[in-house]
């Protein structure tokens, strides 16, 4: 990173990327016009940093979104309402149509390839995806 000491900060993911971070949309594309990053595909650190969380509240949050992932129980049964609307404050909880996709071909013997794509699904367009960041090694 060219900012001194910023790997303190912000790690990069199993994938090598700034995962912390959205990409720039490309020329032509926009990104959602709310700004805020969805709560259900966020890292518990962003989540822990943006909502301001003590450890304690950053467990309580980190184990209903493990619940919600698993089990599928609303984190409405698992937080009181202070928290989830300091949640709500900070992430979006609606569906966005961004989406990441990675594709790992190989295996422990066989290293293989690499694909990240983040696009943007319209289901009702009658035109291709729309990428905002691809990447392939």
């Amino acid at each position: 990173m060219w900012i001194p000491k910023a790997n303190q900060f912000f790690k990069p993911d199993k994938y090598g990327r700034l995962a912390f971070f959205r990409p720039i949309p490309p020329k032509g594309l926009y990104w959602r016009s709310k700004g805020l990053p969805n709560l259900y595909a966020a890292q518990p650190a962003l989540i822990k940093l943006r909502c301001n969380l003590s450890e304690e509240e950053s467990e309580l949050v980190n184990s209903a979104m493990d619940n919600w992932r698993q089990q599928k129980v609303p984190i409405t049964e698992n937080l009181e309402p202070g928290l989830i609307n300091r949640l709500k404050l900070r992430f979006s909880t609606r569906e966005s149509n961004y989406y990441t996709i990675i594709v790992k071909a190989g295996s422990k013997d066989s290293p293989g390839t690499t694909l990240i794509a983040t696009f943007k699904y319209q289901p009702y367009a009658n035109s291709q995806f729309s990428y905002y960041e691809h990447i392939f090694y």
